[in-house]
């Protein structure tokens, strides 16, 4: 079952991949402000250290098709999560972008603990000229601990590489 949601996962990489022109690339960034400015907004975070839960992130939009590569690091809890995603996005308004994506990758918790792992996300984005500023919502499976998945938001910023959009 994994293999198959796995090989389901990436056909928009290998559909991108075949494709001539990309509308354009980005470079991410974005942070847990919960973790960056200690707020415990759950019984859990009571009991956890905070600290910057930061994630870098590339990614293509490409017509209708979001794909992306991310690290995310969270030092304080010495844990690291990288992995692929995709998804669609659609823009609305001219500065506006909204998607919803999936993720699937290798998350790892110290040096002798690592767990393949999924995600689910949506992103509403607001471009001013280059930049992207972006609000994530996002679900994290988590097998490293009892309730086995996390709820948190993000919030950064894109930088769009190459724009072929025209917008």
């Amino acid at each position: 079952m994994k293999t198959l949601l796995t090989l389901i996962a990436f056909v928009p990489f290998l559909a991108l991949a075949q494709t001539a022109e990309i509308d354009h690339w980005y470079l991410g960034a974005t942070i847990d402000p919960n973790n960056l400015l200690n707020v415990v907004d759950n019984p859990r975070m009571e009991r956890d250290d905070f600290g910057t839960d930061f994630k870098i992130e590339a990614g293509a939009y490409n017509r209708n098709v979001l794909v992306y590569a991310f690290y995310n690091g969270f030092p304080q809890q010495d844990y690291t999560y990288m992995a692929l995603g995709a998804g669609a996005y659609v823009q609305p308004f001219s500065k506006v972008i909204v998607s919803g994506s999936l993720q699937y990758g290798i998350l790892k918790r110290q040096v002798n603990e690592a767990y393949l792992a999924w995600g689910a996300r949506a992103t509403l984005g607001y471009r001013i000229g280059r930049f992207t500023l972006v609000a994530e919502p996002e679900y994290q499976q988590r097998p490293d601990i009892a309730n086995h998945g996390i709820f948190q938001l993000k919030v950064g910023v894109q930088f769009w590489v190459l724009n072929k959009m025209g917008r």
